[in-house]
């Protein structure tokens, strides 16, 4: 049952996702062309920039919606009326939403890869990238999707625990999650700070294994268990559904 719940889901929500990945990679062609013919424009860049981290913000905004619609209003009382668990329908709402955020990512580094090859690739094939270094650039892109999964786990369990909550529901899981975004943020800057002191950095510059380091990982693997088990344990009680 769920594989047919995560394939429901998945349905639901590919008219939306998909939309915004290809307007996401569509965007790097215009881009990359405009870059060719005047490298040094900086305005482009930051427009480019800004308009990344506006569709992040629409798909954040869509998957949260979907969430707590599909669980915490009339249509989350019909899908607890199917013959499956609480646990199911719970957890395949969050493989879906992990499945969309890999690939909401891909579809960042493939804007970035059309808009700026050079910067990207060594084109010399006399300077190719050595193997330790396109390890390191996958195990950047599996950090940075995991800590995006648990930042987005964490959102998923404030929804829930806003539940708890008769009135006020979404003042309190915004306050719970202003508790944990400033947590994890400290965290992450604590940890980022102690690798570039423990690799000897001493230049100002820091480089992307202070970024992704392993407490950081280990932390976003953390939260992300923590965020899923409490929100299948908050769902599995008795809440009072719109």
């Amino acid at each position: 049952m769920l594989k047919k719940l995560i394939v429901q889901d998945f349905k639901n929500t590919k008219a939306t996702m998909t939309m915004i990945c290809l307007v996401n990679m569509l965007m790097g062609i215009p881009i990359g062309i405009h870059v060719k013919h005047f490298p040094d424009d900086t305005v482009i860049a930051l427009f480019h920039l800004m308009a990344i981290a506006s569709l992040s913000m629409i798909a954040t905004i869509y998957i949260l919606k979907y969430y707590s619609k599909s669980l915490y209003s009339s249509q989350g009382y019909l899908s607890f009326t199917l013959p499956t668990t609480k646990t199911n329908v719970v957890v395949s709402k969050m493989i879906v939403t992990c499945i969309w955020i890999i690939l909401f990512i891909l579809s960042i580094l493939i804007s970035f890869m059309l808009s700026y090859p050079d910067a990207l690739f060594d084109l010399n094939p006399e300077h190719n990238r050595a193997l330790n270094q396109l390890a390191m650039s996958i195990y950047n892109f599996l950090a940075f999707s995991l800590y995006i999964i648990s930042q987005l786990m964490a959102l998923f369990f404030c929804i829930s625990l806003g539940q708890i909550c008769k009135k006020h529901k979404k003042t309190c899981a915004t306050l719970c999650y202003m508790v944990i975004g400033f947590a994890s943020l400290y965290i992450f800057f604590y940890n980022f700070s102690h690798n570039y002191i423990w690799r000897g950095g001493n230049d100002g510059y820091w480089e992307w294994e202070d970024v992704f380091c392993l407490p950081t990982v280990l932390c976003a693997i953390a939260l992300t268990a923590f965020s899923c088990a409490a929100s299948i344990f908050i769902t599995n009680k008795k809440l009072n559904l719109e």
